[in-house]
């Protein structure tokens, strides 16, 4: 990714989520001769209000401080609280996933077996083509992650208190017990 000079919050904002210019043009709707004209604020192309607020509906920072393109000042949220690359993943996702604010537990359920169909595929993949022991690897590295940062919880938990793995449950198992710890949730 080659770096721009930071003369506009938008190479900024830009380089926070390390996005190259295609990358982030694609995301916000515009060409990448026109993120190089806003970025370089050498006056020859002003962020426009539309422009700044397809930046801000695609990554969670405010308008006003796209187009105050004030360098000194902190990126903020619509309510000007700090932003933070996290906020971008969060806007994405909300927007890729396609559920409501209030997600059901069936919803739930439903990403779940499609993610253990992907995972399969990819398990599957990746002993074939004898690179199994890589994917083990990342997939424990990925898991120990997504546990730090959303913890994890007991009813399907793979963990004994002690931190030592159980043995697998039996096919089926775990999506019995993720739509009863569920359907708890909804009593």
């Amino acid at each position: 990714m080659r770096v721009s000079p930071q003369r506009h919050v938008v190479a900024v904002l830009r380089i926070a989520l390390k996005l190259g210019q295609r990358e982030f043009g694609e995301i916000v709707g515009c060409s990448v001769s026109t993120l190089q004209g806003v970025e370089l604020a050498s006056g020859r192309l002003n962020l426009s209000q539309g422009l700044a607020q397809k930046i801000s509906d695609q990554t969670g920072v405010a308008v006003g401080w796209l187009l105050a393109n004030n360098l000194e000042a902190p990126p903020v949220r619509p309510d000007g609280t700090r932003w933070k690359p996290g906020d971008f993943d969060l806007v994405q996702a909300r927007k890729r996933s396609g559920a409501p604010d209030k997600v059901r537990p069936t919803y739930v359920l439903t990403m779940f077996r499609l993610a253990v169909q992907r995972l399969a595929g990819v398990f599957l993949s990746s002993f074939r083509s004898g690179r199994f022991q890589l994917l083990d690897y990342r997939t424990s590295k990925l898991l120990e992650e997504l546990e730090a940062e959303f913890g994890s919880d007991n009813a399907v938990d793979s963990k004994n208190k002690d931190g030592s793995t159980v043995s697998p449950q039996p096919p089926g198992t775990t999506d019995r017990l993720l739509k009863a710890a569920l359907e708890g949730d909804q009593k």
